[in-house]
């Protein structure tokens, strides 16, 4: 069973974070859980915890934090439809109306279905 275990870190500044360690094949790894005081040690169990059943679920707790704060970043996501409105957006001002008439229209017909 590989080792794991939560502790408060100081740096010489005197910011002090939780972070959760583990030592896998050989290998150790290291997830923040939060500044201390705003996250207690219970707070900081319970995010170890759910970074346990990530794990146990075949998935890298870290991983799992960057991809759920960039659909957080993102609420329409990255369709291709998001990604083309937003480009739209930026490029309409510059163009005739005519012009970004017909081409939000051909976005419509050709690209979106």
């Amino acid at each position: 069973m590989p080792l794991a275990f939560i502790y408060l870190e100081v740096s010489p500044a005197g910011s002090k974070r939780w972070f959760w360690k583990t030592y896998q094949d050989g290998k150790e790894g290291r997830m923040s859980l939060g500044t201390y005081p705003a996250v207690t040690l219970t707070a900081a169990r319970k995010a170890r915890d759910a970074a346990k059943l990530h794990k146990s679920e075949g998935r890298n707790p870290v991983e799992v934090r960057k991809v759920d704060k960039l659909k957080a970043a993102r609420p329409g996501g990255d369709t291709f439809k998001a990604v083309a409105m937003e480009w739209y957006a930026k490029q309409s001002p510059q163009w005739s109306d005519s012009h970004a008439e017909r081409s939000f229209r051909q976005l419509e017909r050709d690209l979106f279905p």
